[in-house]
């Protein structure tokens, strides 16, 4: 049975500026399944960004509703939107967001300290979720020791290893070359096939390409929405 995660009914968003509120986001209707890998696109300024913070829960919309995992977002209060992510969200970045001081095991370790996962259990998940993505000799390496690759699995093994229904990725493979870039792909998308929901947003149409729908934003709106079938599917 499919399970609605996410849905948003006429979602606005406004920041206060010294000139009063500024809209950047309008009636934004968007519903995401748990099963579903979802790319959003859009030019600079179209209010992707935003809108992937509101789905993160990192901020609260200002008009509209929006319910994630059936609970409404606008009455829960910061600490419980923290659980939520904590528990059922993982957040990949285009510039990793790791801890340069801390060694890859620290890193991926640290939603689960603040998840509450006794000692033991830290040790189970962070090392088989960094052996399953390459990097089991890595553990006690620093950030700046790994290629930008590799860093990225780092934070993809931070995002994984609380066993989200939901990821999340901001142009994860902006700053990576092709080849790399491929790797990335590869890896989200087989995370994606053991059921983990999945939503990109990128410049890059070719990487949008390989979602099963594209939703193009523009001027703080979502303008169109693309179901792409694949040659699997077509047969």
């Amino acid at each position: 049975m499919i399970k609605l995660l996410i849905n948003m009914g006429n979602v606005s968003m406004s920041y206060k500026t010294k000139s009063g509120p500024t809209k950047i986001l309008h009636d934004i209707n968007l519903n995401i399944y748990k099963d579903e890998f979802v790319a959003i696109t859009g030019p600079s300024g179209a209010g992707k960004t935003t809108l992937l913070n509101l789905i993160g829960l990192l901020e609260k919309p200002s008009g509209g509703s929006y319910h994630f995992m059936g609970q409404p977002v606008s009455s829960l209060s910061g600490f419980k939107l923290g659980l939520i992510r904590n528990r059922h969200i993982g957040f990949v970045f285009q510039d990793f967001e790791l801890i340069n001081d801390l060694t890859i095991f620290k890193n991926v370790e640290l939603p689960l300290i603040y998840g509450g996962i006794s000692h033991r259990q830290r040790i189970q998940k962070v090392t088989r979720v960094l052996t399953k993505l390459g990097l089991s000799k890595h553990l006690h390496y620093l950030p700046v020791q790994l290629s930008g690759g590799q860093q990225q699995r780092v934070a993809l093994a931070r995002a994984m290893v609380t066993e989200p229904a939901l990821l999340i990725c901001d142009e994860p493979t902006g700053n990576l070359d092709c080849q790399t870039a491929e790797v990335i792909l590869s890896l989200l998308e087989k995370l994606h096939r053991q059921g983990c929901a999945l939503v990109i947003v990128t410049h890059d149409m070719k990487v949008a390409a390989r979602a099963k729908r594209i939703i193009i934003m523009e001027n703080g709106m979502i303008i169109s929405t693309k179901n792409i079938i694949s040659q699997e599917e077509e047969k």
